[in-house]
């Protein structure tokens, strides 16, 4: 008898446990945000910014080729560079892209991708990677880091 328990222990220990709902709903709840970014970004539409970043101005975000930029203010302004007469006619994050949450924290990492228009009229494709930290309070997730970069080149 006490060997079928000990068995039993052992088999229920040897299950990974199922990841819990509220963490799958704040999985697709930082996806939707970040589908949400992306959108309005792409639109000029920066008062996401002020939805979705913590505007706490010991914050720390970098950029392509900015950085550090404490608070939103700051990534305010140089998004509106980015976004600026229509310059910026897609953004999005690739499928890669992963969120592991951690209670009221989380990480997002993965690729993403931005189509901009040059004054000669054509456009350019520039792909890079994020990271994104966010923490949850009052029910709601705001990111408090953001560090973007762009993907070398490889030697062809």
């Amino acid at each position: 008898m006490r060997i079928a328990v000990l068995l039993a222990i052992a088999a229920r220990l040897a299950v990974p446990p199922s990841p819990a709902p509220a963490a799958d709903n704040d999985e697709a709840a930082i996806r939707e945000m970040t589908s949400e970014f992306c959108g309005a970004v792409a639109r000029g539409d920066l008062t996401v910014l002020d939805r979705m970043f913590d505007p706490a101005t010991s914050n720390v975000f970098y950029d392509i080729n900015e950085g550090p930029l404490m608070g939103t203010e700051r990534l305010k302004r140089v998004w509106q560079a980015t976004t600026r007469n229509s310059r910026l006619h897609r953004f999005e994050f690739g499928p890669d892209m992963k969120i592991t949450i951690d209670g009221t924290h989380a990480l997002q990492t993965g690729t993403w991708t931005q189509v901009q228009a040059q004054q000669d009229g054509t456009t350019r494709e520039i792909t890079g990677r994020a990271t994104i930290l966010w923490k949850k309070s009052a029910g709601t997730w705001k990111a408090y880091h953001y560090h973007g970069s762009v993907t070398p080149r490889r030697p062809r």
